[in-house]
């Protein structure tokens, strides 16, 4: 899809790309962008054989020459260091917060013990899971996008 102000300019730009797209002023165009929220360009979502998208942030893998498919593994850390936090806004998501002060042994026996629910889970793309590793200015606004003051720890025994 094209965000090109004009057709010269698409035409131009178009003329160099190995793939195809929808020509510049395509009524179809307006109705992707609102449909799964594009806002700037360029944009490169990933999407599911049911039109369901697995990953925003196409464009980051391609950015830093990831291999494809480009899914993002369950759970996936997040930080300030971070460089992406696909998923995060787009989709139902599970977090396990570990920067509360848990020693590192627990916070890696907690991990272990979110990862198998997380695979399972993403696997059906019900959910995304993200972890917080450590207490940084990230992990501050998450817990106030939350409200959430207090630690609470949830052992799963099986």
């Amino acid at each position: 899809m094209s965000g090109d102000k004009d057709t010269h300019e698409f035409d131009e730009y178009f003329g160099t790309m190995p793939w195809l797209a929808l020509p510049q002023g395509h009524p179809l165009i307006a109705q992707l962008n609102e449909m799964y929220s594009i806002s700037g360009i360029p944009a490169l979502l990933l999407l599911d054989k049911e039109g369901v998208v697995y990953n925003s942030n196409g464009r980051g893998f391609v950015a830093k020459g990831a291999k494809f498919p480009w899914i993002p593994p369950p759970p996936q850390a997040l930080n300030n260091f971070t460089e992406t936090k696909d998923g995060v806004n787009d989709f139902p998501s599970a977090m396990l917060l570990l920067d509360g002060g848990v020693d590192e042994a627990k916070s890696k026996a907690l991990l272990d013990e979110f990862k198998p629910v997380a695979e399972e889970f993403f696997a059906g793309k019900k959910v995304k899971f993200f972890y917080v590793p450590t207490k940084d200015a990230y992990s501050d606004q998450i817990r106030g996008l939350v409200s959430l003051i207090y630690i609470l720890y949830i052992y799963i025994y099986s």
